[in-house]
């Protein structure tokens, strides 16, 4: 075993570089991949309608911490609003909701029972129409539309779903191209991560109850990669699969890169890994103080044997203390099959911790989870429950 460190990385906007999100928005840096202007619809029940226009109002001009839309994103806002007269009527109006974005005030999720919550059944409504939504809870609107904190990750996932891309990689990372593999419920989701690419993220999905579980991602896999920009020149292929990674699985990957490969549209010698990231029952990793165990510096590691790894994407400084939620749990990412035995997996273990700062959810904290597989994850989790969004939704982040 050995323990070693990987650098942090640095993230590129649109005029610099900077060690972090907020740090960047902060010097006036300006997003990546800007959006001009963006059109919301508020939707809110008529009783909430001094918070509803006040959140808006922060939003979109800013307070302090936060100087809104124009100053940290370069971008023009325009907005109109939808009162309802009850939680009842959110559906008949977002079915005319209008804008790149709609913005819904609904009850908290802990203040209405499970077939009461709107939340669903308007995402679900709105996806299919090809409309991205932000829902904001009574309490936020109510008790945090003055908190500029609170205000830019709202700003933040709005830009993001309608189309923009806050941050990216200074340093690119190690492979041409990464795809994160999630499934269930009868389904598969891939999303591509391909950095040389204009549209930088995408995602494909593949639904086929009752068919073979060989075929489910043969199938989209293949669909997939055959459409991505510059595949003809990708050189390296990485797969991130949530999870445990079936045999099939295995096998699918590598009849297709073979399929491909046959087609002319893959390289010949185009190299590929199929990597595990496992979240759950892994080993813990702390940092031995003064004063006591601490939770371990980001970017730590534990290589348990050349293809095996234990990663701490997040801890210090974001999360220094022990707290009542116990230890930052590490990740166990492992290569299970590879094109190539001999090459040195280390940088695209490397890529999984970086990749973890790209939520583009949050401008605050990191997530545990390399954005491959935490959105494929996410998208599986809203299709379970009967989100189906339309084609027209496949560069844009609407599962934030």
């Amino acid at each position: 075993m050995r323990l070693g460190m990987f650098k942090n990385p640095v993230l590129r906007f649109g005029e610099g570089t900077a060690s972090s999100p907020y740090e960047g928005f902060k010097m006036g840096l300006k997003p990546f991949k800007r959006v001009p202007k963006i059109c919301m619809e508020v939707v809110y029940r008529r009783d909430y309608r001094r918070e509803a226009r006040n959140l808006v109002l922060n939003l979109v001009n800013g307070v302090k911490g936060y100087r809104g839309f124009s100053e940290f994103f370069g971008t023009e806002v325009e907005y109109w609003y939808t009162p309802v007269d009850s939680s009842e009527s959110y559906l008949d109006a977002v079915s005319k909701a209008q804008g790149d974005v709609v913005i819904i005030l609904i009850p908290d999720e802990m203040s209405v029972e499970y077939d009461e919550d709107p939340y669903m059944p308007l995402k679900r409504s709105l996806s299919m129409r090809g409309i991205p939504s932000q829902m904001i809870e009574y309490s936020t609107a109510r008790y945090l539309s003055n908190k500029g904190y609170v205000l830019f990750n709202i700003a933040l996932n709005i830009f993001s779903k309608a189309g923009g891309i806050p941050w990216m990689l200074a340093e690119p990372p190690s492979s041409s191209l990464t795809i994160g593999i999630d499934s269930g419920g009868g389904g598969v989701a891939l999303t591509v991560f391909n950095p040389e690419s204009e549209k930088v993220f995408e995602w494909h999905t593949g639904f086929s109850p009752g068919v073979e579980v060989i075929d489910l991602l043969k199938k989209p896999m293949l669909e997939m990669l055959a459409e991505i920009d510059n595949i003809e020149d990708a050189e390296t292929i990485i797969f991130h699969r949530d999870g445990f990674a079936h045999p099939f699985e295995r096998d699918s990957i590598r009849d297709v890169v073979d399929t491909l490969k046959l087609e002319g549209i893959l390289r010949r010698d185009v190299y590929w890994a199929l990597i595990e990231i496992r979240k759950r029952s892994v080993p813990r990793l702390l940092r031995n103080t003064s004063r006591g165990y601490r939770n371990p510096i980001q970017g730590a590691y534990l290589q348990l044997d050349p293809y095996k790894y234990v990663v701490a994407t997040v801890g210090f400084p974001d999360h220094p203390l022990l707290s009542d939620y116990g230890i930052s749990r590490p990740l166990v990412v492992e290569v299970v099959e590879t094109s190539n035995w001999d090459r040195d997996p280390k940088p695209f273990i490397r890529d999984v911790y970086w990749l973890a700062q790209l939520n583009w959810a949050s401008g605050l904290l990191p997530t545990k989870l390399p954005i491959t597989t935490l959105y494929a994850h996410r998208i599986v989790s809203f299709w379970r429950a009967g989100v189906n969004p339309s084609i027209n939704l496949k560069s844009k982040l609407w599962f934030l």
